[in-house]
Parts: structure tokens; sequence; C-alpha cells
């Protein structure tokens, strides 16, 4: 998804709205990654001098942790900036030792990572900013899902319009400011963000119900609990033995009967009886609930395939076997 946002100064007198634009790709990255680089942010002027010197324009990320030195570069045009990477705190450092900035420091939060960007020297011709990638550290337990760019300071030139009445437009000469959104999911943590990430399994399983071993790629792996299909008609792994021979690390909880997985990036966390998994703190729904048998914790085949990223899983009803590939 892309958004294109007009973001606009108004001029009463004539009744027109002249546009400061910004862009910005969405980026698709992985929690708990490190060194991770978001797309570049546009922000151009539809006419020179629409940004004065001594603008400030303060754009935000929810959630998103912004790391290393800003890079920008004027790709069109003559206008002269400079601006940094700030937590709250160092936002509200930089309005304390700069009253003639009206942000109001009750509107910063904590969990936001803020671009600071100062014009330096207005443009003598129309000019385009490029911030090019934002450098990026994401936790693991960050759920997945879409987080928004937002410009979040009202005197900086780009406003949107909050009223279709002319007429009061024209009486209070502005329009009440809301944060302008740039794009609704600029920043998207997804299970997998290429054809396969880190905790993708990229040889073919193949696991037969009432089975002692499995096969994984050319290898045999003997099972200590075969597959069943339980009362539900559900599949049913032993969690240890088949996310141990994919190479991940598995804990389990006697007192909170829960099991955690560690899959490269992933962290994988189910409970006995409930029908919810977490990856990387994200809530998923199972098929199934994880149960005991023979002592060893079951999953069911489907919700296994999802934790490692597995998208192909195959049936053979003729000799009961579940291929993952």
């Amino acid at each position: 998804m892309k958004y294109r946002i007009a973001l606009t100064l108004f001029s009463a007198m004539l009744g027109l709205s002249i546009p400061v634009c910004a862009f910005a790709d969405d980026s698709e990255v992985t929690a708990g990654a490190k060194d991770q680089t978001a797309q570049d942010i546009v922000i151009s002027e539809a006419e020179a001098g629409m940004l004065e010197e001594g603008r400030v324009i303060i754009l935000a990320i929810d959630k998103i942790e912004m790391t290393g030195k800003l890079e920008l570069s004027v790709t069109q045009g003559d206008i002269e900036v400079s601006g940094e990477i700030m937590d709250g705190y160092d936002l509200k450092k930089l309005l304390n030792d700069n009253p003639e900035i009206s942000f109001p420091e009750e509107s910063i939060r904590d969990h936001y990572s803020y671009i600071v960007i100062t014009v330096e020297d207005e443009s003598t011709e129309a000019s385009v900013i490029e911030i090019n990638g934002p450098e990026l550290y994401l936790d693991r337990t960050l759920p997945y899902g879409g987080y928004a760019l937002k410009s979040v300071y009202s005197n900086n030139g780009m406003w949107e319009n909050t009223t279709l009445d002319k007429d009061e437009a024209e009486k209070n000469g502005i329009f009440e400011y809301d944060p302008v959104v740039v794009d609704s999911e600029y920043i998207q943590v997804v299970t997998a963000p290429r054809d396969r990430d880190d905790s993708t399994i990229v040889r073919e399983v193949n696991i037969g119900v009432g089975k002692d071993s499995i096969s994984v790629g050319q290898d045999i792996i003997a099972l200590d609990a075969p597959a069943y299909i339980n009362a539900e008609g559900y599949a049913m792994l032993p969690t240890r033995a088949i996310s141990e021979a994919l190479g991940a690390t598995v804990n389990w909880d006697d007192e909170t009967q829960s099991v955690s997985i560690l899959s490269g990036s992933r962290i994988i966390s189910m409970k006995v009886g409930d029908r919810t998994m977490y990856i990387n703190g994200t809530p998923v729904p199972m098929n199934t609930a994880p149960e005991i048998s023979n002592d060893r914790v079951f999953i069911p085949v489907r919700d296994m395939a999802n934790a490692f990223g597995i998208k192909n899983i195959d049936w053979d009803e003729k000799t009961s076997t579940i291929t993952l590939n």
C-alpha cells in the first residue's frame, strides 16, 4: 500500500489549498532483527519558499526505535535543511531551548521516535527534500502490523483540512490542526519480509501418523512420541521433537503448562488447553488447543506450520502422511 498525502497551507483570501506533499513507501521489517532500513521519505514544495527559514518539521513513528544518524538530501531546488532523530526526552530539551517552536510538551510520547527537520534557508525554487532510509531497531516483542508515519507539528506548513465550512475557515484564518498521516503503514512488521527468513524451513518435512520417525530433507529423525489424530480430527505433532528437528529451541514451564519456541527471529509461545498461540507477542488463533499425550505436548500440524512460516501442507490420506514444504 502506498499513500501520497497533500499536506496543505490554506489561503483564506483565495479559498485555495497550496500543497506541501509528503510521500513514503511502505517498509517491511522483522521484529528482533538489527540494522534494518526503512524506505525513503520525500517532502516536496509546490512553490518556492513554502517552507520558510526557521520552519521546523516534526515527523513521528509510534513504537519503532530509529537509530543512527539522519541522512538528508535535497534532490531538487535549493532549500537548505538540517535534521536529526530524537526520542521524547531529546525533543523536550529542544523545545525548552527553542521556545519559538510552539509544540505542546504534553503532546510528546515516550514511545514515539521523532524526525526533526529545520529549514536553514528557504528555497528560491520549489524544492524536494529526501530523508534517506532511516535505520530501525525493533524489539522482539513488537506486535505484527502497520505503524504510521505522521506529521505531528502544526506549525510546519503541513496541514490537513478539518472543516469544509469556507465561512468558518475565512473567519478563523486557519483550520484546526490534526496530526497528518503521511503513510498509515509506513513500517510493516511481518513474519517473513522476504521469500524466507532465518526462521523459515527450507527443507521438505514428511510426518507419518503413528510412525516413530520423520524425514527432514535427506535426514531421518527418530520421535519419542508419534503424531496422531485427536478427537476433533486434527493431526497433532510432538512439539519438542518436531521443533528441535527443525533447528529450534524449546522450553517447557511446568507451573504454567506453557511451551516457548525460539526459531530464528521468532519467539513462539502457547499454553496447554489454550487455543491462542503468540508469535513475537502477537496473538494468533489456533485450530485446536495444544494437549498432552504420553507425557509430551502436541500441537496441531497447521498451527505448527504457521509458527514456522511454512505455507504448503499436504495430506496423503492413503499413507496418512503429512508433508510440509
